[in-house]
């Protein structure tokens, strides 16, 4: 009886996290993104080099529950492959959400609506070229963090309406931007992001805005972008102008993709920096083909340059890269890059 007893309990306790998780939908996703390049800065610097561009490991989760409301989580972080550097496993987007027909809040570690708005509209995401070369606007921090536009923000609450007749809204709130554990006193370090896009018929249109306040009040930032992209058969047209403050300058970029067979398509890129001091203007240009090989499987090739003014610094391989190797100021910074990305 005892051993009887005792193997229904093993039973039990080996069914029970099937049972718990009947109703829930577990997902585990990422990505590896490998690059080879080929870089010359211009001056003094040239070499082979191979790099991990947002390359992703995450776990999702969700359940439906009674009202047709859906509790979700999702834990993402980097992964470097081609290095021994370690990252949190919420390095990446990273949250708790609940979601119904009003709309979707978040809370946790995630990409603000001006982040977003800018992926919509870049044909060489995580590649040569990316448009964070140079509209990232990156500062320092007093922690020697990184802060610039194209950010996530941590110890953030969101909310995403619904889509009405194409059109969506996002605001995006962080108590606390520069520590990871209390807020600063009348939470000065606090940033707010928001944005009204639509999405339809082959248009997308979007605008956004974003603050970030810092107790020394000379420190705060603010960045306004819009963005469209528009599918015509074949072809795909892309645009987008930030103007920002701290500096105060703008950037601009034009870009567009041919679809030449079912799994090739061709992209160009043109992108302007114009600095509140002319000697930081730079250019980016960036040409590619991408290779579909699978919906799972992509292989690309991109050819990229920056060309700096006399004290700036750029180059088309930093964002996102593992890559660190900076432009040379009043020279162009030119690369080739072979890369694989699969998706699961």
């Amino acid at each position: 009886m005892k051993r009887s007893a005792l193997h229904i309990s093993l039973m039990a306790l080996a069914v029970s996290p099937t049972l718990a998780l009947a109703d829930t939908n577990v997902e585990v996703y990422g990505r590896a993104h490998l690059a080879t390049y080929l870089m010359d800065d211009g001056e003094d610097y040239s070499a082979f080099n191979v790099a991990s561009n947002a390359s992703r490991l995450g776990f999702r989760a969700s359940h439906l529950l009674d009202n047709n409301l859906t509790v979700m989580v999702q834990l993402e972080g980097q992964v470097d492959i081609n290095s021994n550097q370690n990252r949190a496993l919420t390095s990446r987007n990273s949250f708790l959400g609940l979601g119904s027909d009003w709309g979707l809040v978040r809370v946790g570690h995630f990409d603000t609506p001006s982040k977003a708005l800018r992926s919509q509209v870049d044909l060489f995401p995580d590649q040569l070229g990316d448009l964070r070369n140079l509209s990232r606007n990156s500062g320092v921090g007093p922690d020697n963090e990184l802060q610039g536009f194209d950010e996530r923000f941590k110890n953030s609450i969101a909310y995403r309406t619904p889509t009405l007749n194409g059109f969506q809204a996002e605001l995006h709130y962080s108590a606390e931007t520069q520590n990871n554990d209390n807020a600063e006193d009348s939470n000065d370090n606090d940033a707010i992001s928001g944005s009204i896009s639509f999405n339809a018929g082959g248009l997308y249109a979007a605008i956004a805005h974003e603050r970030w306040n810092r107790v020394d009040a000379e420190d705060e930032r603010n960045v306004t972008r819009l963005a469209a992209s528009y599918r015509m058969a074949d072809w795909r047209f892309t645009g987008m102008a930030q103007r920002a403050t701290d500096p105060s300058d703008s950037v601009y970029s034009l870009g567009s993709s041919y679809q030449l067979t079912s799994k090739t398509t061709l992209k160009a890129q043109y992108q302007w920096l114009d600095g509140d001091d002319s000697d930081f203007d730079a250019t980016q240009l960036a040409l590619g083909v991408n290779y579909q090989y699978a919906p799972e499987l992509l292989f690309y090739a991109n050819v990229a340059q920056v060309a700096n003014d006399e004290a700036q610094e750029l180059a088309p391989w930093r964002q996102p890269s593992t890559l660190d190797q900076t432009g040379a100021p009043d020279e162009t910074a030119r690369a080739l890059s072979v890369g694989a990305v699969y998706s699961f």
